[in-house]
């Protein structure tokens, strides 16, 4: 008789079958927490997840009553490894030559002192509205803080910058003077932004960040984007907020790494929740690393309300 080794029984359906429930219930199990905001680096190994750090950028337009800056103060204490970016407004601007006020600056001062904050300072250049020589004249009276212990800033924050070129009938609020010659506005915002590059005072490197509060024309921005570091491609209304992947797309035209955008994000509602804002926060860092959001409205630049602790909360 000829004896043979028994066969074992075939797993090889049962096994396929077995790894395939399981994928399936896993794909099932995470879907179901990126729905209800849970962050994938809450549930999977470091090495599968992609780290898109989140950075805020926070409008600080109030005046530094005693106790009034305290907020962010305690905010750089509690979160040692997030980054703010502090945008610091005295008068509108720098305010009279050489300095702001005692309570300014040693409210400024204070802020410098924190590794994690990097303060930089506002100019409204209204849409090109405000003359050429007093912008150029702000940011020298912003880099000559630094001739004060304490006071130099890392940069400029300019404000309503333009969508369009001057002429443009789609052109934003004007976005420039009536009339002028072809690429005006351009010329503008070159001079202006070189300006902060090179001019001696700031605290290396320079930031510069643009707001034109939406995605600008590619066409316009080309001829000056080699100066600018941040843009905030959206400043408006929670529920004007588009979609990530609508983000994404409008995003793509401009090009660029989402370390150079930001979201400016304002009349939140806090019916929303902690889980809301998890969802908001993780759209925008899809495409930005710097965001602001509030629940404010009227005069939302102007302080911090109910959600700030929350929106740090769901930053990591």
């Amino acid at each position: 008789m000829l004896l043979t080794t028994p066969r074992s029984p075939d797993r090889s359906l049962k096994t396929s079958s077995s790894d395939h429930a399981f994928a399936l219930a896993v794909t099932l199990t995470l879907s179901l927490l990126i729905a209800i905001g849970v962050p994938l680096a809450a549930v999977l190994p470091p090495k599968y997840v992609q780290a898109l750090p989140v950075s805020i950028l926070v409008p600080l337009y109030i005046y530094p009553d005693p106790g009034s800056w305290d907020w962010l103060y305690n905010s750089a204490v509690k979160y040692p490894d997030l980054n703010f970016t502090a945008i610091v407004n005295p008068c509108n601007g720098p305010c009279n030559p050489p300095y702001p006020g005692g309570l300014q600056i040693a409210a400024i001062q204070q802020l410098n002192k924190f590794p994690n904050i990097q303060t930089v300072g506002y100019i409204d250049v209204n849409y090109t509205n405000t003359d050429n020589g007093t912008v150029n004249e702000q940011i020298k009276t912003y880099a000559g803080w630094t001739n004060t212990s304490g006071l130099a800033i890392h940069g400029i924050y300019f404000d309503r910058t333009p969508v369009r070129e001057a002429g443009d009938e789609k052109d934003r609020g004007g976005n420039g003077k009536e009339g002028g010659e072809a690429g005006r506005v351009a010329r503008y915002m070159r001079n202006i932004s070189a300006t902060v590059k090179h001019v001696e005072g700031f605290v290396e490197p320079t930031i510069l960040i643009h707001n034109p509060g939406m995605i600008p024309d590619v066409n316009l921005t080309k001829q000056y984007e080699s100066y600018v570091d941040i843009t905030v491609v959206f400043e408006g209304a929670w529920q004007d907020l588009p979609t990530a992947p609508e983000t994404k797309k409008r995003v793509a035209v401009l090009g660029g790494s989402r370390e150079q955008f930001a979201f400016m994000i304002h009349d939140t509602p806090m019916e929303i929740g902690r889980t809301g804002i998890r969802k908001v926060i993780n759209n925008v860092r899809k495409n930005a690393q710097y965001v602001f959001v509030t629940n404010l409205g009227d005069k939302w630049e102007e302080g911090v309300a109910g959600i700030w602790w929350w929106v740090l909360a769901m930053t990591w």
